[in-house]
């Protein structure tokens, strides 16, 4: 009861830190309940995970767990406080909501990334030292992440200078220009031969370069009423960070694909920690890259309000597991065992926590466990 309490005080003092956010710049993106329920959903992870990371022993879990505090933390808590500077320091300025979402979002797949590596070199590297593992992953990480998100630490202005964006650019110029020239509404060959378009990363599938030209005018102008330009904008932004996410994917499935031949014995709720970690994976991929097909910035709205839920409904079965790791190795029996898989592993078998005991209950026969298993019966007098 003494954790509980620590970590409800210290989740409701992130509580009070989101709604001061909210209050204090409340037009940056509204206070509907999915954009309240995420952050603090993900800021109660990152504070179960914070205890559980300070009640591990020396095992690579220690660290692991501490990856899960820091990603889940600086994802519920980096909006308010940005919320907080904006309007305290840089209100007027208009490049600042741009700076935050792409860096935000790159700091946050990367910490998502090192979860991920982490957890999985933890895996199969048993024998090294936790800080031997741990570099190796710090080094994975800054590879990949310097090999996917290099043009943003060169300019921050990056987006900007994409080829589409440019052409896009050069299409409502184009439309203004032709509209003072009396012609109201200019098809898009008028616009393709009055704008001077970029070469575009678009196949052109054989077609004449005239075709193509006013075909892909036609896509760019889907983006220019209301705020539709900033999903064109966006878009190679989103498209790396689903690539991140998919190597994230990637790598789990190969964690567990090895623990099912190796089949070695692993921390209590470890192997369904890396199984929830695979769909909230595979979802961040899903989302990204389905942002990049939408050219509404209604339809945007929307999927990012159904990603939200589905991204929830993940990290409370995250909690879950970590609040029964939690308690778990505050038990004698969880020290112990935890305790054993350092120093003798091969001499202890996987332990059948709470879940486990759930299932068999569920879909198994009692009577059936009763001829498999070695059990002590009561006897009458």
């Amino acid at each position: 009861m003494k954790t509980l309490r620590k970590i409800l005080l210290l989740w409701g003092a992130t509580l009070v830190l989101l709604g001061a956010g909210a209050i204090a710049y409340p037009q940056f993106g509204g206070v509907s309940v999915s954009d309240f329920l995420l952050p603090a959903s993900s800021s109660l992870l990152g504070v179960v995970s914070y205890f559980v990371y300070r009640r591990e022993n020396g095992n690579g879990a220690k660290l692991v767990f501490l990856n899960f505090a820091l990603f889940f933390g600086v994802n519920g808590l980096s909006r308010p406080l940005y919320q907080l500077a904006k309007t305290a320091f840089f209100s007027s300025s208009t490049w600042s909501n741009l700076y935050y979402y792409q860096y935000n979002l790159l700091v946050y797949f990367l910490l998502l990334s090192l979860c991920v590596i982490h957890l999985v070199v933890d895996y199969m590297v048993a024998v090294r030292p936790t800080y031997a593992k741990y570099v190796v992953s710090l080094v994975i990480v800054g590879a990949v992440g310097l090999v996917v998100f290099h043009p943003f630490f060169l300019d921050a202005k990056f987006l900007y200078s994409v080829t589409d964006y440019h052409n896009f650019v050069a299409v409502r110029r184009s439309i203004t220009v032709l509209q003072s020239q009396g012609i109201a509404n200019p098809s898009s060959e008028e616009i393709a031969s009055h704008a001077q378009l970029a070469q575009a990363d678009i196949a052109s599938n054989g077609e004449s370069l005239k075709m193509y030209q006013e075909r892909y005018v036609a896509h760019l102008r889907e983006y220019l009423p209301g705020n539709n330009y900033v999903s064109l904008l966006l878009k190679p932004l989103w498209l790396r960070c689903s690539k991140i996410s998919l190597l994230s994917v990637l790598m789990l499935l190969f964690c567990i694909v090895h623990q099912y031949f190796i089949d070695s014995p692993r921390g209590a709720y470890m192997e369904k920690i890396v199984w929830c970690l695979l769909p909230y994976c595979g979802f961040e991929a899903l989302h990204s890259y389905s942002y990049t097909t939408v050219t509404n910035w209604d339809a945007f709205d929307n999927i990012v309000e159904v990603g939200a839920y589905l991204s929830m409904a993940v990290m409370w079965m995250l909690l879950l597991l970590f609040s029964l790791r939690l308690r778990f190795i505050d038990t004698i029996e969880g020290k112990y065992y935890e305790r054993r898989l350092l120093s003798d592993p091969s001499r202890i078998t996987r332990w059948r926590d709470a879940l486990d005991n759930w299932l068999l209950k569920e879909f198994m026969n009692p009577r059936e466990l009763d001829r498999r298993f070695l059990i002590q019966r009561r006897t009458e007098d």
